[in-house]
């Protein structure tokens, strides 16, 4: 793909189904050159030597890789990190067939984002480590619209998931981001506004997961293609808390509801089977603290439920955009 041509949507959809979002978003990304690292991409069915082939000109034993997979729209999917290349192809023959294959060259991931990127509104959330499918606090916003830049600080210390050079996972307290450094993600994230314009003109609106590592460098590496919604702007101060199925039986039917149930690794139904009652009773909106491009909010719009952002835990400043 060459610089500023337009993507071929029906191509990019031929694509996704037979390799999934994941695969087909992380070529796309890739050949826009915003990877900011060494990408294999296998298709499903590729043979044991193939896999084998394309390991063995990754330096993992010296910098590790990280395996994904992709399969139509699937979230949630295994993955895993390896320094070793006879672990590495274990765990990725031990997968199902049908699943595309992402082998990227490891780096350390220091901060995670989520971008809505819509005519007239760019909204970022920033979560310091990995925003894994079961955290629930809350991340830092960036609101940029008509001109002006709305920034709303997340102002006490956070535990977040970090991972070790031998990819070991552990936990860390983080005191909260200052303002500058907020503004300064906005600044360098404006760099690839050529290329994010191109991807809004093809996803309408563009939603897209990416973090930076240890380098200081962007990596794009997913597309939530869930269309358009309301980007909220305030919120209310006082909720009914919903942290299981129990909490909604006791809602009296008036109060705002946040909802904070909590996602599982590799297991959706305990937060499932909550939303779906929310669906049930007949709620229309909640509001959520975690975020509401995160994992959570994504499988409540599905189910047909408004999904706001809180805003009560923030510290607030407006800036002008450059």
């Amino acid at each position: 793909m060459k610089k500023g041509i337009p993507i071929d949507r029906t191509v990019l959809n031929k694509e996704i189904e037979k390799y999934g979002t994941k695969f087909a978003v992380q070529r796309l990304f890739n050949n826009l050159g915003m990877c900011g690292k060494k990408t294999v991409l296998l298709p499903p069915g590729t043979s044991p030597e193939k896999i084998e082939r394309a390991l063995s000109k990754l330096e993992i034993e010296l910098k590790g890789v990280t395996v994904r997979f992709s399969y139509k729209k699937a979230l949630n999917l295994p993955r895993g990190f390896f320094k070793k290349r006879e672990e590495c192809l274990k765990f990725i023959l031990s997968q199902r067939s049908a699943y595309s294959i992402i082998i990227q060259e490891y780096t350390k991931l220091e901060f995670s984002f989520e971008l809505y990127l819509n005519e007239g509104i760019l909204y970022l959330q920033i979560m310091p480590g990995i925003w894994d499918v079961f955290t629930n606090v809350p991340p830092d916003i960036i609101r940029e619209a008509n001109g002006e830049l709305t920034i709303w600080r997340y102002n006490k210390p956070r535990v977040v998931k970090l991972d070790t050079e031998n990819n070991e996972f552990y936990f860390e307290k983080r005191k909260p981001l200052d303002f500058e450094t907020l503004v300064d993600f906005y600044n360098r994230l404006r760099k690839y506004q050529a290329k994010l314009e191109l991807l809004k003109a093809v996803f309408k609106p563009l939603c897209c997961h990416f973090y930076e590592d240890s380098r200081h460098i962007f990596s794009f590496i997913n597309v939530r293609d869930f269309g358009e919604f309301p980007i909220n702007s305030d919120s209310p101060i006082h909720f009914h808390l919903i942290n299981s199925r129990e909490d909604i039986d006791k809602w009296d039917g008036k109060k705002p509801i946040l909802f904070n149930a909590r996602a599982e690794r590799d297991n959706d139904t305990p937060l499932t089977m909550t939303i779906n009652h929310l669906a049930t009773r007949g709620i229309e909106k909640v509001y959520v603290n975690y975020g509401i491009l995160s994992h959570p909010a994504i499988l409540l719009r599905e189910a047909g439920i408004q999904v706001e952002q809180s805003y009560s835990l923030y510290e607030r400043r407006n800036f002008k955009a450059k």
